[in-house]
């Protein structure tokens, strides 16, 4: 799966912060640093991580070495650096956000935007082209509001990373991805 997040998108996502980075938020940092590299390998080091998230370096350790054991990451060192990688596994698995939510003991009442955004790409990537949803189906899962899952969905759609197409009673709409020509 090829994404893009803009800068726009993740301010929004991080708007939360000033504070110290939850597991998810971090694991969102660490998705979008590794997506966005040509060959799918981010270099980075301890400290630059828990600089970031505002984490000590042990739990930084601590938190890969988990994501490795849980054969979410591939953890390479290097000299005064590590490479970091996706599994072909949790490439593959279409329910790997979930599972690692669950591993990570994420569930919480309230949803941070963070998982949210994940969530709402995890039935896309499960359903593979679209799925039909609606606001306050999403409300109701993440503990928000019907015009903050709507806001989230047009932020998403006016940054192409979805398409939203209402139904004809106004109560669902189709949500796909975006498809672009490279």
């Amino acid at each position: 799966m090829d994404l893009k997040i803009s800068t726009t998108v993740l301010q929004y996502l991080h708007a939360e912060s000033g504070r110290r980075f939850t597991r998810c938020e971090s694991f969102e940092y660490l998705y979008t640093m590794i997506t966005e590299t040509d060959d799918g390998c981010y270099v980075t080091s301890y400290n630059q991580l828990a600089k970031a998230w505002r984490w000590d370096n042990h739990l930084v350790k601590e938190f890969l070495i988990q994501l490795s054991n849980e054969n979410v990451i591939i953890l390479a060192r290097q000299e005064n650096a590590m490479e970091l990688s996706f599994t072909d596994g949790f490439k593959e698995q279409s329910k790997g956000l979930s599972a690692l939510f669950l591993m990570l003991g994420m569930k919480v009442k309230k949803a941070s935007r963070v998982e949210a955004f994940l969530n709402i790409l995890e039935y896309l990537y499960g359903s593979r082209n679209s799925v039909r949803l609606s606001c306050h189906q999403l409300a109701a899962e993440f503990g928000w509001s019907h015009h903050t899952v709507a806001s989230l969905l047009n932020l998403m759609e006016k940054n192409g990373i979805v398409s939203k197409i209402p139904s004809a009673d106004g109560k669902y709409f189709e949500l796909g991805w975006v498809v672009t020509n490279h």
